[in-house]
């Protein structure tokens, strides 16, 4: 019964979707298949074949024309059968789906709905990710200024990840700096010790989100580059090391704080 369950609501959702594309186009089959499928039983209980019909194609739709448009990172907020709806579209980004659902439950928008990496497994060019996400339902003007906000935050998360290369530039000059002082055999024991730990970091045994110099050459990178001054200044302590919740940054002496 439950099979035979299943595979009516399946078959509901090409019926419906075939009321958008008759016959229903390869592309748009597999991408609702994969959208079924990720859904669980309580999920799909939830939703008419007619809506799930309706948030499937608006998103393929909103996929296909996103995909020439660029690089970057495509978000929009609509308002859908008792829910809003969140589509987004872009370049694979590290932190992507965390960084909103952070930003959701922050602004009292906890996600109902999440569909992703089912989705990402469809799609023709490499590297590209599609989301979707259900929350309350709200105004149109929440909705607009929703995706305001959405949009300024994947601009920053952009910045974040653009940062990574030159973050890791400037730990290296730092350990080859630090080695060329123990070769000097200037404050050894110290310099051998950073080195060491600059070391271990670029080997990958850290996530590393921000940089920041103060001072001389003073520079902000990832996370750093983007924050707010109120937390950015949390961040540092008159000892020069403080815990943050999420985040971890010491500062070695006389040289730039890393997480860690």
């Amino acid at each position: 019964m439950v099979e035979a369950a299943s595979c009516s609501r399946r078959d509901s959702l090409f019926i419906a979707l075939s009321r958008f594309s008759e016959p229903i186009e390869e592309g748009l089959r597999d991408f609702a298949g994969r959208f079924y499928d990720s859904l669980l039983d309580q999920e799909l209980e939830q939703v008419t074949a007619a809506d799930l019909a309706a948030d499937v194609h608006a998103l393929y739709t909103f996929v296909q024309a996103s995909a020439h448009q660029g690089r970057g990172i495509f978000v929009r907020v609509r308002a859908a059968h008792q829910r809003t709806c969140i589509d987004l579209y872009g370049e694979e980004t590290p932190f992507l789906l965390n960084t909103l659902k952070i930003h959701l439950r922050a602004r009292g928008y906890p996600p109902l709905l999440i569909v992703d990496q089912a989705l990402s497994e469809g799609l023709q060019e490499r590297y590209r990710v599609a989301l979707h996400l259900q929350v309350m339902a709200m105004e149109d003007a929440a909705c607009r200024e929703l995706e305001r906000g959405l949009n300024a935050l994947l601009a920053q998360l952009q910045r974040c990840v653009a940062d990574f290369a030159a973050m890791r530039e400037v730990l290296l000059r730092e350990s080859m700096e630090a080695l060329r002082r123990v070769e000097a055999g200037f404050e050894r024991e110290k310099n051998l010790e950073f080195y060491a730990l600059i070391s271990w970091l670029l080997q990958e045994n850290m996530l590393f989100l921000g940089l920041e110099r103060r001072g001389e050459g003073a520079r902000r990178l990832g996370y750093l580059a983007v924050c707010d001054d109120a937390l950015r200044e949390a961040l540092w302590s008159q000892e020069g090391q403080f815990l943050h919740p999420c985040l971890g940054f010491a500062q070695v002496a006389h040289r730039s704080p890393i997480n860690h």
